[in-house]
Parts: C-alpha cells; sequence; structure tokens
C-alpha cells in the first residue's frame, strides 16, 4: 500500500462536506446580492512584496509562507489575506472611476502555514468583502450587521459573541505601543517565548496571549483607552448607536487586537462560544492600507473576512441539516448489449427533462446493479432486458415499497414524471444565456 496521504495541516472537501459548502455560498451570494456587493475574484497567488507589508514581514518571516520565486527578482507568494489584494485591484483597475463606494465580495481560499484556530487549515474557505472608497460608522455597522445576518441565516448567531474594539489611530497605536513596550521590559522572564519574540516588533500581540502568566500581565498593563484621540473614541460611540439600532448585540474588548497590523479605529470579532471556539469572522477598518503598501494617495477601506470551515462545523455540531440537490431520482439497470443501448438514450432523456438519473452501464448481473441502486438510495429502478426491449417496455420498481410496473417505452418519461413530481425535477435552463 503506498504511503502517499494528505498533508498534515491540509483537509479534503468530500461530497457530505460540499453540501453544506453549497449552501454555505447560496446564503452568501443571495445576502451578498441583496446588499448590492459584486463578486469579484484575485489570483491565488500575488506579488509577495503585498503581503511582506501589509503584515510587516521581516525575510525569515515571509519565508514562513508559502513563496516561491517565478523569476529573478519577482517572488510569488500564495494569497494569505485577500484584502490587500483587494486594494492593489482597486488601483490597478481603476476603480476610482466606478460609483463609490465599491462594495466587492469573495468566496475563495486563503493559504496560511502557521495557523491558529482548530478550523484553519494550510488551505481554508473564506467567504469575504470590502467597501472601498468612503468611511462612516454607518457603513461599518452595516457590514458587520450583514456578517450576523448571514450567521443567522445558517442557524449558528446564537452561538457566537460579537467583540469590538477601538484600536485607534496609526498614531494611538505607535503611543501605546512604546507604553507596552515600557511596561514590560524588566519582566520578560514571566513572558512565554512568543510574547518575548513579539516584545519589541510587535507589542500589541502580547495582549491576546492564552500563557497564564502573559494573561496576568497583559491584565494590568496599561489601558488603550488612555491612548486614544476623541476622534476614534467617538467613532465607536458612533458604530455601537447603529449597531443597537439594528438589533446586533455586541460587546467590547479593550484587549482585542487583530493579527493584521494595518486596521485602524474599529475592529471586530465573532467568537464561538459554545462547541466551536474559534474566532468566525474578524474585521475592522483598514484605513491606513494603502499607505502601507506605498500608495500615495489616501483610500478610507472596511475589510471582514469569515471562516468557512469554521461556520460549517458549528453547523455540524449543532446537527443542522442543509437542504441537498445530490439525491438521485433513478437508477436504470439493463442486461445485455440491446438493452445497454436503449438504456443509454434513456437516461440521456431523463436528464435533459430534470430527472437526477445514473445507470450502471459496465456493472454484469441485474443482482449486482440492484444492489448499486440501494446505495444510491434511489426511489425508483427502471429494469431493461432483451425481453423488454423486443416488447418495447421497460420495468419501474419502487424501491421502497418493492412493487414495480410493466410501461411502454415511450410512456417511461412522463410515468417518471408522475412518480417524481414536477415540482421535484432538477432543471437547467441554457435559454438564459444572452448573445450579443
Amino acid at each position: 500500500m503506498s504511503d502517499i496521504k494528505i498533508i498534515e495541516g491540509a483537509k479534503d472537501i468530500l461530497p457530505k462536506d460540499h453540501q453544506y459548502f453549497t449552501y454555505f455560498k447560496k446564503v452568501v451570494r443571495h445576502r451578498c446580492r441583496h446588499s448590492g456587493y459584486r463578486r469579484f475574484t484575485t489570483p491565488l497567488f500575488e506579488d509577495a512584496n503585498l503581503f511582506q507589508k501589509s503584515f510587516a514581514l521581516s525575510d525569515e518571516e515571509l519565508a514562513k509562507f508559502f513563496t516561491c520565486s517565478l523569476k529573478e527578482n519577482c517572488k510569488a507568494m500564495l494569497v494569505a489575506d485577500r484584502l490587500p489584494a483587494m486594494i492593489r485591484a482597486y488601483f490597478e483597475h481603476n476603480m476610482r472611476d466606478w460609483a463609490q463606494p465599491v462594495e466587492l465580495y469573495y468566496i475563495e481560499p486563503v493559504f496560511r502555514r502557521m495557523t491558529e484556530g482548530k478550523y484553519e487549515y494550510l488551505q481554508s474557505q473564506c467567504f469575504g468583502l470590502s467597501v472601498i472608497g468612503e468611511t462612516d460608522a454607518a457603513i461599518d455597522a452595516q457590514v458587520i450587521q450583514l456578517l450576523y445576518q448571514i450567521l443567522d441565516d445558517l442557524g449558528v448567531s446564537h452561538l457566537v459573541t460579537l467583540k469590538l474594539n477601538n484600536v485607534g489611530s496609526i498614531d494611538d497605536q505607535k503611543n501605546y505601543a512604546q507604553a507596552l513596550q515600557d511596561f514590560y521590559i524588566g519582566k520578560e522572564r514571566s513572558l512565554c517565548e512568543n510574547c518575548n519574540k513579539n516584545l519589541l516588533v510587535k507589542p500589541l500581540k502580547l495582549l491576546s496571549c492564552q500563557e497564564e502568566d502573559c494573561k496576568i500581565l497583559a491584565e494590568i498593563a496599561p489601558k488603550f483607552s488612555q491612548f486614544l484621540s476623541q476622534d476614534s473614541v467617538a467613532y465607536l460611540e458612533s458604530v455601537k448607536e447603529y449597531l443597537k439600532e439594528i438589533d446586533v448585540p455586541f460587546t467590547i474588548d479593550e484587549k482585542l487586537f487583530l493579527s493584521e497590523l494595518y486596521y485602524s479605529n474599529l475592529v471586530f470579532d465573532f467568537v464561538g462560544t459554545d462547541k466551536v471556539t474559534d474566532s468566525i469572522a474578524t474585521g475592522g477598518r483598514a484605513d491606513p492600507l494603502t499607505k502601507i503598501l506605498g500608495y500615495e494617495c489616501d483610500l478610507f477601506a472596511f475589510g471582514a473576512k469569515m471562516n468557512a470551515d469554521a461556520v460549517i462545523a458549528m453547523m455540524k455540531k449543532e446537527k443542522i441539516k442543509v437542504p441537498s440537490k445530490d439525491n438521485l431520482h433513478v437508477f436504470v439497470a439493463q442486461l445485455g448489449p440491446e438493452a445497454k443501448i436503449k438504456c443509454l438514450r434513456l437516461i440521456k432523456d431523463l436528464r435533459d427533462i430534470g430527472v437526477k438519473s445514473v445507470g450502471a452501464l459496465g456493472k454484469g448481473s441485474m443482482k449486482e446493479q440492484l444492489r448499486l441502486a440501494q446505495q444510491f438510495k434511489v426511489p425508483y429502478t427502471i429494469l431493461m432486458g432483451l425481453t423488454e426491449v423486443k416488447e418495447g417496455v421497460a420495468i419501474i420498481r419502487n424501491m421502497e415499497k418493492g412493487t414495480q410496473a410493466i410501461i411502454l417505452y415511450d410512456q417511461i418519461l412522463d410515468e417518471v414524471v408522475k412518480l417524481i413530481g414536477e415540482s421535484n425535477l432538477d432543471k437547467y435552463h441554457p435559454g438564459e444565456l444572452v448573445y450579443s
């Protein structure tokens, strides 16, 4: 037996899992379409400089992501965050000429070698959206409400807590970072290895460490509220007022700082509270990102992302069943070359009218085919052998009751539709296409 297996940290998406992903995407598309968002996709890989600047990565830290050299002086990286790519695309496609703000969403994978949550993988399925070109507390509240509505549609909103925090302006963060460094210096022995690494480069991360000694120090560390400008304080108050108006419950968490360092003023985190305790959806104002990436002009931006894998895990643990269109209507069993020819045409005709059909055209005995029909859990099986071909008929068997009837071949389609029900047909309309 081969020793080749899936890479640790990766995940296969089986057909039964795709039923959840299909429903997840259906809800997302429906809600985004109603809210005026349009789907937009950036490549799976980008210039590595895009993320090195966005995450403030050293060359050593960059090497921990999925990168490769395409040619001299051109290093590519699998996308670890879609928002910087959205900003890049905004300028590259002259979206400043579009109606503002530009509201876009995506349902695409992201890639991280260093995963933090139980339901984060090397390749995670992610839904996200961005509002670029305008800033207002009402816009931020509206985006958060959209995420809350999607979680509610999926049946898990009661299993999450929305946390908000004011992370101030970039100047506020710099002043606070200096105060944290001053506080922690001299206490390095009480810090874990990661916090000692972050102390001089990313001191804000020390506040979210879950090591016991680090949590104790974080409790007595200087509070960020002491360093906030009046404008930042007023902005969060406006967001809170709007969220109350549109019935989105929240709590304030003054230690909430996201791993992405390009956020300012408002950040949020939907956190699982029961069966899945991972971070479910995060985001905030990303106004500093354009300057961080080297663009000369100021650009307002709000970004949010949701971990689809974590949401689906939550739905499964809650025993939520999703509707599926994958269930088959009919299994076609045949015996002999003459019957195989007839059944080949019959399967095509059934599919053309919306009957989900499958046939084991390569199988031998009728017994083996009927066993397969039971495995597919079809309600009806059509049987044809040499005798049925000669007589121009077929047998339709009710798999649940075990009863069967002989039907003229030319009447099979009508009879199957009658048994299944017109409303249950899975019809596709290529005529919806418009040729210009």
